[in-house]
């Protein structure tokens, strides 16, 4: 029995036509957000790797790059994390000139946006708190991104590193529980064996201070001297 071929109607051929160019019109700006973001994350990298700060050039060039990408897709939470971390450095630039908290008022609705749309991602938590703390604010933001980021990302190496640096530069404005939090994920990257907790905690020269709050095991006899 041969079964009559039916001719698509026009309007389902114009809805697949349309569906085809909107996925078209995303996949386009998805990859040249990418493309173009990627130039400000190369750039953060490179400034990271040679521990370095960027020239006031280099961070509005990449800050330049950031905000084009985010014109692509300004909900893209790695692109408001990217911007805000760019703030950071360009409010370092002018440190000494004291701007350093207005140039990061912008960063602090960047970060919220950015874990309210991806809130389960330990690392944001992190520098969140780390820009809390380099601005003087130890408010209930802060102890939340150092909950959070410590709860979500308890086994991760730049957890580990952000959270003991944004918990020893707050460490005498932060309460008991804040501290047992920050110390037992000092403790954890002792655990790994790496050297830039090591290295952080002697920066900031709290590593006494901490000690009192860390377990006595092989890693932390090495680590307090005991």
């Amino acid at each position: 029995m041969n079964i009559p071929f039916k001719k698509p109607s026009t309007y389902f051929v114009f809805l697949l036509l349309l569906v085809s160019v909107w996925g078209a019109y995303h996949a386009v700006r998805i990859g040249m957000a990418d493309f173009i973001g990627h130039k400000a994350d190369y750039a953060l990298e490179t400034w990271e790797k040679e521990r370095r700060l960027p020239s006031e050039t280099e961070v509005i060039a990449a800050l330049e790059h950031v905000n084009s990408a985010l014109g692509w897709t300004p909900d893209n939470p790695e692109l408001l994390e990217l911007k805000a971390l760019l703030l950071s450095q360009k409010g370092f630039v002018r440190w000494s000139s004291g701007e350093f908290k207005a140039i990061t008022d912008e960063a602090i609705p960047l970060y919220l946006k950015a874990v309210a749309l991806r809130p389960k991602w330990p690392h944001t938590w992190a520098n969140f708190a780390l820009l809390k703390a380099h601005r003087g604010e130890f408010d209930a933001q802060y102890k939340e991104a150092i909950e959070q980021s410590v709860s979500l990302g308890p086994w991760e190496p730049g957890v580990h590193r952000v959270i003991t640096d944004a918990g020893l530069y707050g460490w005498g404005h932060i309460d008991t529980d804040t501290r047992r939090l920050v110390a037992a994920n000092i403790h954890r990257g002792l655990l790994h064996g790496k050297r830039s907790v090591q290295a952080v905690a002697k920066r900031h020269n709290k590593t006494l201070l901490v000690c009192g709050y860390l377990p006595r095991d092989k890693q932390t006899i090495r680590f307090c001297g005991w």
